[in-house]
């Protein structure tokens, strides 16, 4: 038995005479229905093989069927059966097939089984319409730039745009000639659509004078509200309702990695952006004022003068940072490496701005050290934040810390880390009560216990 593709065996009929005598005349073509091809109709090839058989004289056929038809590439002529009274595939008349049709059906559905059972359809999927192979485009995602995450920048970046502003002050000193205006730029964000503006400290430090412009260039007059130099944190109000305001992420779940995305006014450049990635958390350094400043981000998204107060996004177009600082060499200058205040501190601090004009700041009111994994091994403790001093008649002390004791949980969250207790505590509300788990030297070992500490506000340092 041949393949479908193979050549039937040749017959040892020899044509009879009126077999030969049917042959068609050139311009008709009976296996066609008898008509030579119009104008408009679709060329196809003349003439007829010898033995095949034309329609009865008697008989008006309908059109043939389409000319190409079969499991391969090669084509299948139909002739007219007068018993049957329809058109029949004529195998005798197959055309032997090439090289070419002999191997490409098997490698076909080779490759197709192979990758159904791989599981991997790799620049498209092969499918057999008609007698011709078609490729179904089914291809992966076009990567453009940096793979998905350009397509993800260019999203965030059409979304977020609208919320993010560029901020003009002026502010009056006074020198030896006299009263004289300076004036500086910044950026901030939109974080309510009533007009509230979430920007640094640093950047409106000052001011006399206050303008936003919008992404649409229009320029507002801004009112400072608040602003809180030991987190750099401020807030100024345009009197314009249904503000575009940026949806607002947490800092709490970050990991080191993710995807960042930088909009602000570099060096005056009014809404540009920046991408990058989460370089490192926990950082600290010190506000304009000197206080500690606890769990910045790092990020490697290209920050510069101007930025300052502007947007630091995350993949999916939540404001998880607010642009506030950059690491510089004195020998080398800007290293692209640059930091934002999260905004779980910064929106607690933005609420208390708007609520009573001033901000809050949370303490327990304990020093201390970290005892590292290493330590705690070989003290037979655990790691936490040990404590060295308490300040007398704070809320550590009200609740009965102590010196020595060691901090591993507060308010349920793990403490590995001196750094970890201050960060834990500064996104807490004042006057909040939270259970601190602590380690207490007891002979030659430890008790575990648990204490509840009222949250007290620190008095600000300037």
């Amino acid at each position: 038995m041949s393949h479908p593709w193979e050549p039937e065996p040749e017959s040892n009929e020899e044509p009879g005479p009126s077999d030969v005598d049917a042959i068609p005349s050139e311009g008709t073509d009976p296996s066609l229905g008898g008509e030579s091809p119009g104008p408009d109709e679709e060329a196809r090839p003349r003439g007829r093989l010898p033995w095949e058989h034309p329609p009865a004289a008697a008989e008006s056929p309908p059109p043939a069927p389409a000319w190409w038809e079969g499991r391969d590439e090669r084509p299948i002529r139909r002739v007219w059966d007068p018993q049957t009274a329809q058109w029949v595939p004529d195998e005798g008349s197959r055309p032997a097939p090439t090289e070419d049709a002999a191997w490409k059906r098997p490698a076909l559905v080779g490759g197709l089984v192979g990758a159904i059972v791989s599981g991997l359809l790799v620049a498209g999927l092969l499918s057999v319409a008609g007698s011709r192979p078609t490729v179904i485009e089914q291809r992966a995602p076009a990567l453009r730039g940096d793979g998905t995450a350009g397509d993800r920048v260019v999203a965030i970046a059409e979304g977020a745009k609208p919320s993010v502003v560029h901020i003009n002050t002026t502010t009056t000193r006074t020198g030896v000639f006299g009263p004289q205006e300076a004036r500086g730029a910044g950026s901030g964000v939109i974080i309510r659509s009533d007009g509230h503006i979430i920007t640094n400290a640093h950047v409106v430090e000052g001011a006399t004078a206050v303008e936003v412009v919008l992404a649409s260039g229009e320029q507002l007059e801004g009112r400072l509200i608040g602003s809180d130099l030991d987190t750099d944190i401020a807030v100024v109000k345009v009197e314009r309702p249904e503000m575009p305001a940026v949806p607002l992420g947490s800092s709490k779940d970050l990991r080191v990695g993710e995807l960042t995305v930088a909009i602000g006014s570099p060096l005056g450049l009014s809404h540009s952006v920046t991408s990058g990635i989460v370089s490192a958390l926990g950082r600290t350094s010190r506000s304009p004022s000197g206080a500690q400043l606890v769990d910045l981000i790092q990020t490697d998204a290209s920050i510069t003068r101007g930025n300052s107060g502007g947007a630091l996004l995350n993949g999916q177009g939540a404001l998880i940072g607010i642009n506030s600082m950059i690491a510089v060499d004195p020998d080398v200058g800007a290293e692209g490496i640059g930091f934002a205040i999260p905004i779980d501190i910064a929106r607690r601090v933005a609420d208390d701005l708007i609520a009573t004009g001033r901000a809050t700041h949370p303490y327990i009111g304990v020093t201390g050290a970290t005892i590292d994994a290493e330590t705690a091994r070989r003290f037979g403790g655990s790691a936490g934040a040990r404590v060295t001093e308490v300040l007398p008649g704070g809320p550590a002390d009200e609740a009965g810390i102590a010196p020595g004791d060691i901090i591993v949980r507060f308010g349920g969250e793990q403490v590995d880390s001196m750094t970890d207790l201050v960060s834990l505590i500064a996104v807490r509300r004042v006057g909040e009560e939270v259970p601190v788990e602590l380690l207490r030297a007891d002979g030659d070992g430890f008790t575990r216990t648990t204490v509840r500490v009222r949250v007290g506000d620190r008095p600000p340092l300037r």
